[in-house]
């Protein structure tokens, strides 16, 4: 398999890996943030996609175009129409089926479509896992070995069976290189605890560069805080300021491993990450496109809505276009 960049392929010493959603968890008994709260209490287990799921109730918005899609990604991703950017995010409720069913169909149409190489970026594995992830896709396509070998249920926790082992077993079958994008999360939880500066050496010389200068993703961060901590408790600002880093680690993290990937390699990448990471571009988007040379990456987010008797979305108006290219409705 092509060797991938080795930095911050970090987590081997770490004997007790905390589980992602166990992570949420902690989060947000200790702060209650938004994002840790809005994933945990959709942690559903065992929820699967059935016949009964009306897939006619679903809308692309196009924020740059103004209307509503179809949301026909065979028809909207055609080999005359595809997104610029080599790097295209959709973003995703971790327990949610019908959201790795809507990853799934966007991947495949692109795959049909495309003339280049696709790869699939993945926010539920780390960058130490990248061996493992070439031996499923390219030699073995076991699901089990894969799970063991990467210990999703320790470092992810996520049902396997709510749409990533379809998405995993696409990806062995058309040979879609799988790449870790993630840091490991005892790493951010060890910001999360004690800050960026506290950081052994070590580790701090091996992490992407950190954008913390972002004062309108950190004025969202901050609020969404000291709001749950009006329902939770006070929350002072240095521990305001270490989930900050924290968070910032994290996107900055997946922007590095996605960017330096398609710079390495070319082609494009599909990343599949967490809706909050992706649903306003100075979030995760804007640390691609800085890697970028200034290139934005093409982004969807699903949002679960209620419907109106016409078949359209109950949203109190339409997103612009500084949140995302399309809502996935």
């Amino acid at each position: 398999p092509v060797k991938i960049d080795e930095k911050f392929r970090l987590g081997k010493n770490f004997k007790q890996p905390l589980v992602r959603k166990d992570f949420l968890k902690s989060s947000a008994a200790a702060i209650g943030t938004a994002v840790a709260a809005v994933e945990t209490a959709n942690a559903l287990p065992g929820q699967s996609i059935s016949k009964n799921d009306d897939f006619s109730l679903e809308r692309i918005y196009d924020t740059k175009v103004g209307s509503y899609l179809p949301a026909l990604p065979k028809k909207l991703f055609r080999k005359d129409r595809l997104p610029r950017s080599p790097i295209i995010c959709i973003g995703e409720h971790h327990p949610s089926p019908l959201d790795h069913h809507l990853q799934f169909r966007t991947i495949s149409a692109l795959n049909e479509a495309l003339s280049e190489p696709l790869a699939i970026g993945l926010e539920m594995f780390y960058a130490v896992h990248q061996d493992a992830l070439d031996r499923f896709v390219f030699i073995h396509g076991d699901l089990k070995k894969l799970a063991d070998e990467t210990n999703w249920k320790k470092t992810w926790g996520y049902d396997y069976n709510n749409g990533y082992s379809k998405i995993f077993r696409y990806a062995h079958f058309h040979k879609l290189r799988m790449v870790g994008l993630n840091i490991p999360q005892p790493i951010v939880n060890m910001v999360r605890l004690n800050g960026l500066k506290n950081l052994p050496s070590n580790i701090i010389n091996a992490l992407p560069d950190i954008d913390l200068s972002v004062a309108s993703h950190f004025q969202r961060f901050d609020s969404q805080m000291r709001e749950m901590g009006n329902v939770h408790g006070t929350i002072n600002d240095e521990t305001i300021q270490n989930y900050y880093e924290a968070l910032t680690l994290w996107e900055e993290g997946m922007a590095y491993r996605a960017s330096s990937y398609v710079h390495d390699f070319g082609g494009k990448m599909v990343v599949m990450a967490g809706a909050n990471h992706l649903s306003n571009r100075d979030s995760m988007p804007d640390r691609i496109k800085k890697r970028l040379n200034g290139v934005s990456p093409f982004t969807i987010v699903p949002e679960p809505v209620e419907w109106d008797e016409n078949g359209l979305p109950l949203i109190s108006q339409p997103p612009d276009s500084d949140t995302a290219d399309w809502w996935w409705y």
